[in-house]
């Protein structure tokens, strides 16, 4: 008998999701990795890392709001699938628009001191504009209950591009060739793809009834975003502060804050498969059911990370930044807010303003933590205001959603799970560090 699925994804279109979303966060630390090993000192790294840093806080925090909008408006009746294509094909070129636009401002500012250190890292981050603008693909991929194709843009646009660079320097090819070859096939895989998916019929009036709609929807969520990007950059400001811009340690601090992306990829693929089956149903059991299954998978894995870090860490990032443990493994207690979902619910009732106000809320918490604890510990108590920071938000949520919607938290949160869990892992976390 054929195993049933909880969701009306069938299992092989919720694996798919969850793959692709393990390329994603794979390719996206996996030229960090390339760095530490390269011949680049920390100090170097240290500079590249804090150049990245503030462009990708000026550039592609707003992407991820469009997309999670995008998924939702895919699924709304009110609208034909030709106009919402149309109006997709828009968003798809604005995207890569205004991130081409970022990139010139940024490399006019900041090319001289990249192209002394490393011209090939300018040519790396200009190929992100295709990758990302690219990621449109995903959700409509994922309401039409593709898989198949699902796992094929993943691995044209998230894998493969990496592969081949990775293959080119293995190879012995010049790094800026290398990494020149990887930007023109990211930006042929990018034009593909808008030929293929996207309709680009003159527009009716219906899809400017739709850009309003958009614009509603996705404001509070690019407001949303913004307002994590400043917590961002607020606590990794207060990094650089302490350390006094000492470049080799911001990037031990940033590579220690960075998480293998394993738990991230597991939630993040469960809530796009989550979200469009929870717009047309009041019903939260199966969710609950099959949030158990995501618990046990996301615990289990930070478990392992926890009693193999002080290997891992120097495997991965090379000796030279074996400093970073300890924020590596404070960074992993993540998962005890990652584990509580109130705000797939939120997002597929398309209540965008709640997240917004959490979000704001969570920022002020933050903030005013790091100040209390970052003079008696430092990068670590900045870090530990994020991970405690992010709970509350959580918290927030569930109470909104109690509030709002009258949806508790034992409704859609296996509470004894979360409990059990949550108390291993916190036990396992004090006695890996003390």
């Amino acid at each position: 008998m054929q195993k049933r699925w909880s969701f009306s994804f069938s299992l092989s279109t919720s694996r798919a999701v969850v793959i692709n979303q393990l390329f994603r966060f794979l390719s996206g630390i996996s030229f960090q990795i390339f760095l530490t090993h390269s011949a680049l000192s920390a100090v170097q790294i240290g500079v590249f890392e804090t150049i990245i840093f503030a462009w990708v806080s000026i550039s592609f925090f707003w992407v991820n709001a469009y997309i999670n909008i995008v998924l939702i408006f895919l699924n709304d009746p009110k609208f034909e699938k030709s106009n919402i294509e149309t109006f997709l094909a828009r968003q798809f070129v604005l995207t890569a628009g205004v991130n081409f636009v970022f990139t010139i401002v940024f490399a006019f500012i900041f090319s001289p001191q990249i192209f002394k250190m490393a011209p090939f890292i300018f040519l790396f981050w200009a190929a992100q504009i295709f990758l990302n603008a690219t990621n449109f693909i995903e959700p409509k991929l994922i309401a039409e209950k593709k898989p198949q194709q699902i796992l094929e843009f993943g691995v044209l646009n998230l894998l493969l591009p990496y592969i081949l660079l990775g293959l080119l320097i293995f190879l012995g090819i010049n790094t800026f060739y290398a990494v020149g070859f990887f930007f023109c096939f990211s930006g042929i895989v990018f034009l593909v793809f808008m030929a293929q998916h996207f309709n680009y019929k003159k527009p009716d009036n219906n899809v400017n009834y739709m850009r309003a709609e958009f614009l509603k929807s996705v404001s509070p969520l690019i407001a949303y975003a913004a307002t994590n990007n400043f917590t961002t950059i607020f606590t990794q400001s207060l990094v650089l502060e302490f350390y006094k811009v000492q470049p080799d340690k911001f990037a031990i601090y940033r590579y220690g804050a960075r998480e293998l992306p394993f738990t991230l990829a597991i939630t993040n693929g469960f809530g796009f498969s989550a979200i469009t089956q929870l717009q047309s149903e009041n019903d939260f059991s199966r969710f609950r059911e099959d949030s158990k299954k995501i618990l046990l998978q996301i615990f289990f894995i930070t478990w392992v990370l926890l009693l193999t870090s002080r290997w891992t860490i120097p495997f991965i990032f090379s000796y030279k930044f074996s400093a970073a443990i300890p924020f590596f493994n404070l960074n992993l207690l993540l998962v005890l807010s990652r584990a509580l979902m109130p705000q797939i619910i939120l997002r597929a009732k398309n209540a965008q303003l709640p997240i917004l106000y959490a979000g704001i809320v969570e920022t002020i918490f933050i903030i005013l933590l790091s100040f209390v604890l970052t003079p008696k510990f430092g990068a670590m108590g900045v870090l530990f205001s994020v991970v405690v920071g992010f709970i509350f938000e959580k918290i927030v949520l569930a109470i909104i959603l109690k509030t709002k919607f009258n949806i508790a938290l034992k409704n859609y949160t296996p509470i004894g799970y979360y409990a059990v869990l949550s108390c291993i892992t916190l036990v396992l976390y004090f006695w890996v560090t003390l």
